[in-house]
């Protein structure tokens, strides 16, 4: 990119950001976080991957990751007249009776009210009163079987372009591609045309590698 120093590293919040420096000296940094969109999902975070720069700018291949509980408006377990309710995939979890009456929760990983870890089973163990006896066990295998078998894209893989390191577009692989993309091998910057090494999702060759389509586009940001 001319006589101008780009670089990319994560922020405090453990977003992404890019600072670019110009011939004076001076900083202009962008947060790649602004790239999500309201309609990527509930919950997103986005992260980046394989970079490459050149006469035509800088390009890079990220991921926005979707919280698949979140995206369904979370899910509920059942054992005993006791529900679990499971907001997202961070672990905020609440726990209610027949009534709806909350019994406790679990709030960065921390158990509260009439919840208690169960470091055995991998779990939560809840009671209906202080000092009651134990009336429903969860584990956490629970949440991911609950959530089994729903139709929410929790990894969707984009190209991301920048001139300048200022100005960004984004393309989303999958339509690219024109099919499900589920991760990439590479990509490149020649001096006019960005090419990407992309994985298909669900097939692969005779060998069993992962079947690889050459996505080759014009830089536009």
């Amino acid at each position: 990119m001319d006589d101008r120093l780009v670089v990319l590293g994560p922020d405090a919040s453990s977003g992404y950001v890019v600072g670019v420096r110009s011939p004076d000296g001076s900083w202009t940094s962008v947060d790649l976080d602004d790239l999500r969109l309201p309609s990527d999902g509930v919950m997103t975070q986005l992260y980046t991957g394989k970079l490459t720069a050149g006469p035509t700018g800088i390009s890079l291949i990220a991921t926005v990751s979707v919280d698949p509980i979140a995206e369904v408006g979370g899910v509920d377990v059942t054992r005993n007249g006791i529900t679990m309710h499971a907001a997202d995939w961070q672990g905020n979890v609440t726990f209610l009776d027949e009534s709806g009456v909350e019994l406790g929760r679990v709030a960065g990983g921390q158990p509260s009210g009439l919840v208690e870890q169960d470091e055995v089973a991998g779990g939560y163990r809840v009671r209906r009163t202080a000092g009651g006896a134990v009336v429903a066990t969860f584990v956490y295998d629970d949440i991911s079987q609950a959530i089994d078998g729903s139709a929410v894209e929790t990894q969707r893989p984009f190209v991301i372009h920048s001139d300048d390191g200022v100005n960004w577009s984004r393309e989303a692989l999958t339509d690219l591609a024109g099919e499900p993309v589920q991760s990439t091998s590479g990509i490149r910057l020649t001096d006019t045309q960005i090419i990407v090494a992309a994985n298909l999702e669900g097939q692969a060759n005779p060998n069993g590698t992962p079947k690889q389509v050459l996505l080759i586009g014009t830089p536009n940001s």
